[in-house]
């Protein structure tokens, strides 16, 4: 499922399988579970189950996965990577210059 990896100074970061991510994503995808209250039941972080559940998703779709009841809640919570950023603004670039 896991291990742990020591980071000097700072708490161990788990590392979790492609299988495990995998089966956390089902139980929200498949089973309709909020990522929320997978995340608590299996002692992930919220952030952790979103990011394996939703890639670049959208804030309506993130907000139904995430169970949360307004928009407001999940814009709070929506972080996106710096990668995710700069893939975007690739794309906006190249939308723009007509590629």
């Amino acid at each position: 499922m896991f291990h742990m990896a020591r980071t000097e100074g700072r708490r161990a970061r788990r590392k979790f399988t492609d299988e495990f991510k995998a089966s956390v994503v089902r139980l929200v995808l498949d089973e309709g579970k909020p990522a929320g209250a997978v995340a608590r039941e299996l002692k992930l972080t919220d952030s952790a189950v979103r990011e394996w559940v939703e890639p670049g998703g959208t804030l309506p779709v993130l907000q139904l996965v995430m169970g949360h009841s307004s928009i407001e809640m999940t814009q709070r919570y929506a972080r996106p990577s710096d990668e995710a950023v700069m893939r975007e603004a690739a794309r906006i670039g190249e939308a723009g210059t007509g590629r």
